[in-house]
């Protein structure tokens, strides 16, 4: 998700001044930019990324960030992973307990509709 992050940021960066029509339910609406819009997507996936992390910020768990590079990259993320990376934690159990809702597809939460929107944009 970094990188996907990171390639919106640099499609914000590029495309600053290119014009376009925003939309709202499909329709055409009022006048922004290809920038803005990319901007927008990576803020939206960075706001998705860091529900496991803030947990574990609040509760007082050194290095979350590392701890989750640990989990999700360049593995599969699943049920199973998850519920044991959870366990594992020096969390409260009602911490634990929420974080044991999370499953691969809320976990990434907006993060497929987001790149869907980001390639319809594209499209335009």
């Amino acid at each position: 998700m970094d990188k996907l992050i990171k390639a919106l940021c640099t499609l914000a960066k590029d495309n600053a001044h290119v014009s376009m029509l925003s939309r709202t339910h499909g329709q055409p609406a009022s006048p922004t930019t290809l920038g803005k819009e990319m901007s927008v997507f990576a803020v939206r996936l960075s706001r998705e990324r860091q529900a496991i992390s803030q947990v574990m910020r609040r509760y007082g768990v050194p290095e979350p960030y590392e701890k989750l590079k640990e989990l999700t990259r360049g593995k599969t993320v699943n049920n199973e992973s998850i519920r044991e990376f959870t366990l594992g934690l020096e969390l409260p159990e009602e911490a634990k307990a929420n974080l044991l809702e999370l499953t691969p597809h809320s976990y990434v939460g907006a993060a497929v509709e987001l790149a869907r929107n980001v390639d319809a944009v594209m499209q335009l």
